[in-house]
């Protein structure tokens, strides 16, 4: 590259000279203005403490945020099942969801992922020139009418204008050397503080001791006269108890 753009015996080519004079402009002129204002440093000084006087009431009273909620035309829905639930029931009860949503004369479609767990969706609106309302306004009644579905907890959310690291508006974070049990009361009690606090419109937790448990006593010798196996059983529990063993 020094071959190409460096001149010969030390001299400056035409770009050179052409971004040194652009330097030399820059610096003159700074310099005459820099003389010009240390000639009324006292007007300088009472023009900038004006400014930051002005400055403190429209911080101290415009409202704040980090990014202002916009209307993407979108909402989520994260979609919580029973432990025990099968994926044709959770299935079932989401065309519930998709239903419900459909009633909305601002929806355009619904999509949905579903599985045993659960599963997310989310309702996509109509062009906001087409409809009367946005999604911050429909967002009450939207979750409304998802609440009512009986085999699901469905948790409408309006997408946040900046990712975050969550799922979440505000997520905790609770480490203890507590047994299980004894931590799910503490989170409980954190959840039942967050509901009635009135500043959320829903508070859950993902620590739950809720999955269904049976004990199974099998005859071996009772299995061995009927010629089977405990892997054949073992498959069979699985397919009848909707899950493995």
């Amino acid at each position: 590259m020094s071959s190409r753009f460096v001149h010969p015996h030390g001299k400056q080519g035409r770009f050179a000279s052409l971004v040194n004079r652009g330097f030399d402009l820059i610096r003159r002129t700074y310099g005459r203005l820099l003389d010009r204002a240390m000639q009324m440093r006292w007007a300088i000084v009472t023009a900038a403490l004006l400014v930051m006087a002005a400055a403190w009431p429209l911080y101290r009273f415009s409202q704040k945020e980090l990014a202002p909620v916009e209307d993407q035309g979108h909402i989520s829905l994260f979609l919580d099942a029973a432990p025990d639930a099968t994926v044709e029931a959770v299935n079932r009860e989401s065309l519930k969801v998709i239903r419900a949503i459909a009633t909305f004369p601002e929806a355009e479609f619904m999509w949905s992922l579903t599985a045993g767990w659960g599963g997310f969706g989310g309702m996509m609106t109509k062009d906001w020139r087409e409809r009367a309302r946005s999604t911050q306004e429909m967002y009450g009644d939207v979750f409304d009418a998802v609440s009512h579905v009986p085999g699901l907890r469905v948790f409408p959310r309006l997408d946040p204008p900046l990712p975050n690291a969550g799922q979440y508006d505000v997520e905790l974070v609770l480490q203890s050397d507590l047994p299980a049990d004894q931590m799910l009361d503490v989170a409980s009690f954190v959840v039942d503080a967050g509901s009635r606090s009135g500043k959320f419109v829903y508070v859950d937790t993902d620590l739950r001791i809720d999955l269904p448990l049976a004990r199974v006593e099998i005859d071996r010798e009772q299995l061995a006269d009927l010629g089977l196996d405990l892997a054949g059983v073992g498959q069979e529990l699985g397919t009848l108890l909707g899950g493995p063993t």
